[in-house]
């Protein structure tokens, strides 16, 4: 029936809209093709007057665990399941109603099915997007066309009046994913609407028709490759007619591939095809009425159906703990050894000071290096690595190599890992430095390598945001806020058992550029590039021992390394290459467990044993509780992966310096890049590693309270109620430190609120101007507190106050901080005033930390004035 098609076309585009494919997920788009799937299948339906058991209502609160743990859109289908079997009794006492139960049954049933594509769907294009079998038909379709078309390296090349296209045949290009959900929705629809009047039950017809079943099945594989084909055939067609229309070069049509409105409608004629040529069993036919109604009516709870749920339980228990169960592994010693006699590129040489500034010493892994000494014994190397030297050390770090390895070392290296030992493998984008190359010589062993390219956002180039799942997150991710990549290359697996570190879908892919001196190509839409998923962090137990490669070197320099997300991936990976492997063999284990007990459950349907595969409603029984213990499984791994994985701890506690975020209004680049310096704090934030503290984000006041030694706070405009206040009095008088910063331009201010509990006040009808030396500070005048930097007529616009143990310091000239102000950017060489302003910094946090404000601001003051 045509209905029932567009039901499942509907539910197979929605996936388009509902996913981060390329573009964000667009909520509108997925409610309405859901809203049409539903409608349709409710008005097929309608013609049956259902006998649906309502006992299954019972089933139905396993189903609020999916509908409310899963992330969307993958809950979608356990809530119209949910909805479906809670409307049921309404269904028998409203006729009219029945074919809404119905409707939501058959479609929340069809989208579970179809939930289990996309991650498989990611994994499997983000190993390798290309398909070229296909380039070369496609090439003599296009020739048979006349098309000015030349074929080479699995590459079709297509001659226009101002370019030359080329076209390698992408699964994303073909728009595979779709495919597969219709696929499974044509499966079943042949499941539930079996096209044979001589099958008395739906989900025995594999078993009483096995050769028409599978002839249906082929036939309808084969229509939807046909149409795969001449659809994308059809797509460069018309990417070359709108080509014409283009009036600037730098535009290239790609987005045609992508667009996801563009997609849907191009995929509309199948939707006939499939009506035509894959017709359902009439549904007025009142044999037929009996077929369908058992495939979702309730089975009688026999001793047989019992053991075959609970076995169909533990295989999936076992499915999802095959790649979700993390061996917790054996805690090393933690000896770390850095490499840099193969590397002439982010040094760990020299300290990042309040001395040396500039491009290098931005572009420096001195502060991570710094901070890894507080939780492990760090050493460096200067000499070629030999089994002797690693022999005294847990986990080796090559970081961005611009020199090869001996065959020696690269040996040494392997049985290292093999022996127990880890391995961090840092490259960066188009194999600059030669650093892929370098690294994939050691890689390789390890069943993955470095490409040579760079990746970009499809909606905002240059800001790409990587947030783990909330289910399931590897283990090196488990404490990771959303993390801001700067350009990286991609990983290409060559075994499906490497672990996914990072997996992120919508993003694009440019190839090296060899006519530009680091390689880095222009960020721009060409029809060779790649797009769609790809891994940008991965994982490898080999032996005892682990390897973790990483694609974005820049992201832990100086200038980057303390924005939230990125010390916590790097302490996330030296906690999970610090670990001896002891139970990895489980994962096969459980693989082989899962498909022992998934075949018990299943293979009574292949063979037609009629004590399972005629019981009706088995179907509808497992996919509850397939999709429940799916849940379950999540999210109890998600747990005990949590629990077995904290980030360390470390032996001597850094000094640090939280930044308030939830009171403050203030930028930094936390998910996208600076836009506007005016109002960025980046450089000052950046500047706190320079004495020799580590800067973090505290997302509320209590945050920052339990972890600084110096808390920050930048122009406050949210209330400080009484609560708040009582427990930073509790912070001072135990020791701590508050820094509040105000800025004399700002219209909205709190910081009264708080401040007159100490005694002070800012008045914010005059504003002063403060010149210490040739510095220009603009502030208001600071009233009550001991005040340390003042105008001639004694007015201050930097005041403390001693409260208990601690010192809360209060200036009003915020805006001299601010990034248009300190430089613009990280790699800046300061002017004699820059730097004055710099060190006023530097004295400002000193102070506060060492108990030393007064004296040290007294002797800026002073330094200023000469």
């Amino acid at each position: 029936m045509f209905l029932l098609w567009i039901s499942v076309f509907s539910l197979s585009m929605s996936w388009l809209f509902s996913l981060r494919l390329y573009t964000s997920p667009v909520a509108t788009g997925t409610f309405i093709l859901i809203g049409i799937s539903l409608l349709s299948a409710g008005i097929a339906f309608k013609k049956i007057k259902w006998h649906l058991d309502e006992k299954f209502i019972f089933l139905s609160p396993l189903l609020l665990l999916p509908a409310w743990i899963l992330p969307f859109p993958y809950n979608i289908g356990s809530i119209l399941l949910f909805t479906g079997l809670i409307t049921l009794p309404l269904s028998k006492r409203f006729t009219p109603l029945s074919f809404l139960s119905t409707s939501l049954l058959f479609n929340g049933t069809l989208f579970i099915f179809q939930s289990l594509l996309p991650n498989l769907y990611f994994l499997f294009t983000s190993k390798n997007h290309y398909f070229h079998p296909l380039t070369s038909l496609i090439y003599h379709l296009l020739n048979f066309l006349q098309v000015p078309v030349s074929y080479s390296q699995n590459t079709i090349f297509i001659r226009m009046y101002r370019h030359l296209y080329a076209f390698p045949t992408t699964w994303e290009k073909l728009a595979l994913l779709p495919y597969l959900c219709l696929f499974v929705g044509g499966l079943f629809l042949f499941l539930v609407f079996p096209n044979s009047s001589r099958m008395t039950h739906a989900s025995s017809f594999l078993s009483r028709n096995l050769k028409v079943a599978a002839t249906r099945i082929s036939y309808f594989l084969l229509t939807l490759v046909a149409y795969l084909i001449i659809r994308y055939l059809l797509m460069i067609l018309l990417f070359l007619y709108t080509m014409y229309f283009v009036i600037f070069d730098e535009i290239i049509r790609m987005d045609l591939f992508w667009n996801p409105n563009f997609t849907l409608f191009s995929f509309i004629p199948i939707l006939f095809l499939l009506w035509r040529f894959f017709p359902l069993v009439d549904l007025k036919n009142g044999n037929s009425i009996g077929k369908i109604a058992t495939a979702f009516a309730v089975p009688s709870w026999n001793r047989i159906i019992l053991i075959r749920a609970a076995t169909f339980v533990l295989g999936v228990l076992f499915l999802v703990a095959s790649f979700g169960f993390h061996d917790p592994g054996k805690l090393k010693m933690g000896r770390i050894l850095i490499d840099e006699k193969h590397s002439d590129w982010e040094k760990t040489t020299r300290p990042y000071d309040t001395e040396w500034y500039g491009v290098d010493s931005g572009y420096n892994y001195a502060t991570i290096a710094d901070y890894l000494s507080y939780f492990y014994k760090v050493e460096r190397n200067f000499i070629e690595i030999t089994p002797e030297l690693l022999s005294n050390h847990d986990i080796l770090i090559l970081k961005i190599p611009s020199r090869a390895f001996f065959q020696e070392e690269i040996e040494a290296i392997l049985q290292f890992v093999k022996e127990g030992g880890g391995l961090y493998l840092i490259g960066d984008h188009t194999n600059v430095f030669g650093s892929g190359h370098y690294l994939n010589e050691i890689a390789r062993h390890f069943g993955f390598v470095f490409r040579y390219d760079c990746l970009f956002d499809f909606e905002d180039t240059f800001n790409e945001v990587y947030s783990p799942p909330r289910l399931l997150p590897h283990p090196i991710v488990n404490s990771m806020p959303p993390f801001l990549f700067a350009v990286s290359c991609s990983i290409e697996p060559l075994s499906f058992f490497n672990e996914r570190v990072i997996l992120a879908n919508g993003l694009k892919a440019l190839d090296i550029d060899y006519a530009i001196e680091n390689f880095y190509p222009r960020a721009r839409d060409l029809t060779e590039m790649t797009f769609g998923s790809y891994i940008q962090m991965i994982g490898v137990k080999y032996g005892k021992g682990r390897v973790a490669g990483f694609t974005d070197s820049t992201v832990f320099s100086n200038f980057s390394s303390f924005i939230p997300g990125k010390p916590e991936l790097f302490m996330g990976t030296m906690d999970w290459l610090n670990r001896r492997n002891l139970l990895h063999w489980l994962n096969r284990l459980f693989l082989i467990l899962s498909l022992l007990a998934l075949g018990f459950t299943i293979i009574p349907f292949i063979t037609g044993n009629q004590k399972i595969s005629s019981e009706p409603g088995t179907l509808l029984l497992l996919v509850i509780l397939g999709v429940s213990t799916w849940t379950v499984s999540l999210y109890g791994l998600t747990r005990i992966n949590r629990a077995n994985y904290p980030l360390p701890d470390p032996h001597t506690q850094p000094i640090r310096v939280c930044f308030e975020k939830e009171l403050s209004e203030y930028e930094l680049p936390l998910k996208d890049f600076v836009e506007n310096y005016d109002r960025s704090y980046a450089i000052f934030y950046q500047w706190v590693l320079r004495p020799g503290y580590f800067p973090q984000i505290g997302n509320t006041l209590e945050e920052c309270l339990e972890e600084g030694n110096l808390v920050i706070l930048i122009n406050p405009q949210r209330e400080f109620n009484p609560q708040r206040i009582e427990k930073m009095r509790t912070y001072l008088d135990q020791g701590g430190n508050i820094l509040l910063m105000e800025s004399p331009f700002k219209e909205k201010s709190s910081s009264n609120q708080l401040l007159e509990k100490f005694g002070m006040k800012i008045d914010r009808r005059d504003t002063l101007i403060t010149t210490p030396g040739e510095i220009v500070l603009y502030g208001n005048p600071i009233l009550g507190g001991k005040p340390i930097l003042t105008t001639e007529d004694g007015k201050s616009v930097l005041s403390v106050v001693r409260d208990g143990k601690g010192t809360l310091a209060v200036l009003t000239f915020s805006d001299r901080f601010v990034d248009s102000q300190m430089g613009i950017e990280e790699s800046v060489i300061p002017d004699q005033n820059q730097l004055r302003v710099f060190q006023l910094e530097f004295s400002i946090l000193q102070g506060l930390i060492e108990n030393t404000f007064e004296r040290d601001l007294l002797r800026w003051i002073e330094d200023s004035r000469k």
